[in-house]
């Protein structure tokens, strides 16, 4: 592992490219892909002046072992670093990686003694020499004030030669290649020869089948050449792809549909977290077909490659089936002999499939496939023909529907401006719309109509701006909306509203927000990178599962002016053209500031975490042993008797052997100490060890109900009836503190302050926190809606132990429960149910359930944030929102 790292570390060195006298002279004209940074002081200047201070400071946090590891390859890195001035890299026709870097006159012209010695010691198979370094077929080399690093014989041959001056062959001598090179004038650059490339992926032994199929869906095999130019300023980065081709796209060309321009953008909502638009061209029902085709041969051509690639790796299973069966018993060889046998049959199956997956011609009509003697149809020709017949049955027309549909389609997601956002929300936060022409109400009045007709019940709503349809669900999952000029779905009734109300111009997305300042090429992509990133920060350090924040700075210090991308595209078939900007100031001083504070801060954690755990085992240890003691006795002998346990007493019952005398890593007081644990590779502190008066934590006690434990029969991890144990005597470590608390086990924690005071307040009232303190504010609906869904489970699960009882009792229970007016709701339940202390049984939301039983029929109601959900003996979930 160590001398991995060291490696990787020697990579990040020597394996980063550099320059000749031309650019591109060092590789080979049979170059599959390249890529260069001109001036590399240019790009390090944007960064933070300070930045390698910094990186030695985090250096130095290493424990001691692995910085002697790792030290000379990182001093010897910093020696070459300020020198570099331009980085090439390339991959040859082999996809053999070369790479130059380029140095200024000052930089060393050797490897440091050190740094030779130290390379020499790692390993007996590395050659080295004051120039050099050679690891089996890497070769990192310096030369004059160029650094190279290449891997093959092949490669390094073809290198030498070309630094011997034989640059006939070099990829500077390519006409196609200087072309592109001249005008290439990024900050990066990158140049993919397409033919090449195929052809080295063909070559290779081993290739995603995948990747492979994916690259035969877009055609790879006419493309010519792909290049990147990227462009970058403190608050904005740019980058232009161009894909020329040596043949117009076919198949893949029904996705470029340009019509001239993007209105609908400027009609969706501006409260977007992103969306994807695309122009769709004039003529849907041709493309309606063009489409069905390109799917039908994809997939055959995807069923072919498949079989190609299933193969060869079914041959092998067989190859080493046959060995396993020569050196078998007689029962274990019969049993490879079957496998063998059932694996012949499945490559006959495969080679049967390549045979009979030509790109046969499209056929939706089934007769006709018949009589032609195909048996299988591919998904394409099936979905043209259920599609047909589901619009039939509601009355329309393939060709009506296409009729209606408009130029443009969107599809996004919304800032609801709700604190308690989490990413899988977007699940009901999204939408997808095209405009309409012609009578919209046609197609309203025949979908109503077909869904009436298959009985399903509906809902439907006039709003200020259109109409909602949807199934009349207790979880609805999607909403039909449309007005006049406008169709769409989306995945919940609040989005619908907001994208008809934008639609009617309200709130609507100003294009001049985009970083390109205008919706334009036929797709579009937008992205509020930065809002994405903070409510991802945000869920990664939810309070509810109680661990520390997954970083220590905000997003707005990062990103002080946000993160916006946009993706643009103007397309034909014979050429296709991209772009993207980025636009919001990186700071990456910031940056800096909060990856060495984060690396400060998981080093201590880590060190407060291994001294709780310690603790946790010894006070598992002394309940397990001494915890029968508790039997019988009254409630103050109990809170006399737990008063007396300590980590010091624990110590000497001989359960704790302390290993650092629990001192919190950020407790000023034992910065040195902490220090010392570090350079000692956590080892024990010599005679302090087990000092615990020098403890930086605060001992609680012991629940005064731990034995026996009449708990919620939780799981680990439940943060609900907690009670506080120990924990750090002051909020050093990201604003919050490592503890050690019971729920239904010990569990190691991170509690913010808020929920440390709150616990510890509860507790010296001689009762448990019950859950922790809400933060997010009275969630909308939509929100309501997929926290119920979450919850409905409690309430089948009441349904199962009603009928558990009537198995066990031979009758159906009598009973009228209200959590709200239970001192221990769950456990009531658990009694009127008769689940016994060893059942199942886990409802955290008990104290927001009402239960009528009557002795033949149930209903059960969950009521929470002002809505309820309920559960009747005919196994139907309602709604409160389904009566609105």
């Amino acid at each position: 592992m160590r001398k991995t790292l060291a490696y990787l570390l020697l990579g990040s060195l020597l394996a980063t490219p550099l320059l000749a006298q031309e650019w591109g002279q060092f590789a080979p004209q049979e170059t599959a892909l390249y890529m260069r940074i001109a001036d590399v002081p240019a790009q390090v200047a944007k960064g933070p002046d300070n930045w390698q201070e910094q990186m030695d400071r985090m250096f130095d946090l290493l424990p001691a072992r692995d910085a002697s590891e790792v030290g000379p390859v990182f001093d010897e890195f910093k020696n070459f670093f300020n020198s570099v001035q331009s980085i090439e890299f390339c991959l040859d026709d082999q996809m053999q990686p070369i790479g130059l870097i380029t140095m200024g006159p000052d930089s060393p012209k050797a490897l440091s003694e050190d740094f030779q010695k130290f390379m020499q010691k790692m390993d007996d198979q590395i050659v080295v020499t004051p120039t050099s370094v050679s690891i089996e077929e890497f070769t990192f080399k310096i030369a004059g004030n160029q650094l190279i690093v290449v891997y093959g014989e092949t490669a390094l041959k073809r290198l030498e030669e070309t630094l011997a001056g034989d640059d006939l062959q070099s990829l500077s001598r390519s006409d196609r290649f200087s072309a592109w090179s001249a005008a290439a004038d990024g900050d990066f650059a990158l140049w993919m020869n397409a033919p090449v490339m195929q052809e080295a992926f063909e070559n290779l032994d081993y290739v995603d089948r995948d990747f492979m199929m994916f690259m035969e869906m877009v055609e790879w095999d006419k493309w010519d050449a792909l290049s990147l130019n990227m462009h970058g300023t403190p608050s904005e980065s740019r980058v232009v792809a161009e894909l020329t081709l040596r043949e117009p796209l076919s198949e893949i060309s029904v996705f470029l549909k340009p019509v001239g321009g993007f209105d609908l953008v400027s009609r969706l909502p501006g409260n977007s977290f992103g969306f994807v638009a695309g122009q769709l061209g004039d003529d849907h029902q041709k493309t309606y077909m063009a489409l069905l085709e390109f799917f039908h041969s994809a997939e055959l051509r995807m069923d072919k490659l498949y079989a190609q690639y299933q193969i060869p790796y079914l041959e092998n299973e067989i190859a080493d089936y046959r060995l396993m069966a020569e050196e078998a018993g007689p029962d274990d060889k019969q049993y490879y002999e079957e496998q063998i046998e059932y694996l012949k049959a499945e490559v006959e199956e495969y080679k049967q499939r390549m045979e009979q997956t030509d790109l046969r011609p499209f056929m939706p009509d089934e007769q006709a496939r018949i009589e032609a003697g195909i048996e299988r149809e591919t998904d394409a020709e099936e979905f043209k023909l259920e599609f047909e017949q589901a619009m039939l049955e509601f009355g329309l027309s393939v060709d009506e529907l296409l009729a209606s549909v408009g130029d443009q389609i969107a599809a996004g997601v919304l800032d609801p401006g709700y604190a308690g956002l989490e990413l899988n929300d977007f699940e009901a936060l999204w939408y997808a719309v095209v405009p309409v022409q012609g009578d919209v109400m046609r197609l309203r009045d025949a979908f109503l109509k077909g869904l009436e007709e298959q009985g399903a019940p509906i809902y439907t709503k006039k709003v200020e701006h259109g109409e909602l349809i949807r199934p009349d669900s207790a979880f609805p999952e999607l909403t039909l909306f449309l007005r006049e000029d406008l169709l769409g779905v989306a995945g919940s009734d609040a989005v619908a509203e907001r994208v008809l109300a934008a639609a009617a111009g309200e709130e609507t997305f100003d294009q001049a927000s985009l970083p390109s300042g205008e919706a334009n090429g036929s797709k579009l992509f937008f992205m509020n990178v930065g809002a994405i990133v903070k409510l991802a920060m945000g869920e990664m350090n939810e309070r509810d599962y109680l661990q520390p924040p997954e970083v220590s700075a905000q997003i707005e210090t990062l990103l002080p002016q946000g993160l916006l991308i946009e993706a643009r595209s103007s397309e034909d078939p014979s050429q296709v053209m991209a772009s993207l900007v980025a636009q919001g100031e990186m700071n990456f001083q910031a940056m800096f500031d909060t990856v060495e504070s984060n690396v400060s801060a998981q080093m201590a954690l880590n060190s407060d975490r291994e001294a709780l755990y310690s603790l946790t085992g010894a006070c598992q240890q002394w309940l397990s042993i001494q915890g029968e003691k508790l039997d019988g006795k009254s409630d103050d002998e109990r809170k006399a008797f737990l008063a007396n346990i300590t980590p010091t007493s624990m110590r000497d019952m001989g359960y704790f052997q302390p290993v650092d005398g629990l001192r919190s890593a950020f407790d000023p007081q034992f910065k040195d100490a902490f220090r010392a644990v570090l350079d000692g590779e956590r080892e024990l502190m010599g005679e302090d060890a087990g000092d615990l008066e020098q403890s930086g934590f605060n001992w609680y006690g012991m629940p005064t109900d731990i034995w026996p434990y009449m708990g919620d029969g939780g799981y680990w991890g439940d943060f609900r009836d907690m009670w506080l144990i120990a924990a750090s005597r002051e909020p050093w470590v990201l604003g919050g503190r490592q503890a050690l608390i019971f729920t239904t086990d010990f569990q190691v924690v991170y509690l913010p302050e808020d929920v440390f005071q709150a616990m510890l307040a509860a507790n010296r009232e001689g009762k448990r926190l019950a859950s922790v303190p809400a933060t997010a504010e009275q969630p909308p609906l939509w929100k309501v809606q997929r926290m119920m869904r979450r919850y409905e489970w409690e309430l089948q699960d009441l349904s199962y132990q009603i009928e558990n009882y009537e198995m066990n009792h031979g009758k159906k229970p009598v009973m009228k429960f209200n959590g709200l007016e239970s001192d221990d709701p769950e456990a009531e339940l658990r009694k009127l149910l008769d689940i016994p202390e060893d059942g199942w049984f886990n409802a955290p939301n008990a104290p927001y359930v009402e239960l009528e039983c009557d002795g033949e029929t149930f209903k059960a109601r969950l009521t929470r944030f002002g809505h309820w959900i309920e559960l009747s003996s005919e196994g139907r979930t309602r709604a409160s929102w389904q009566t609105e």
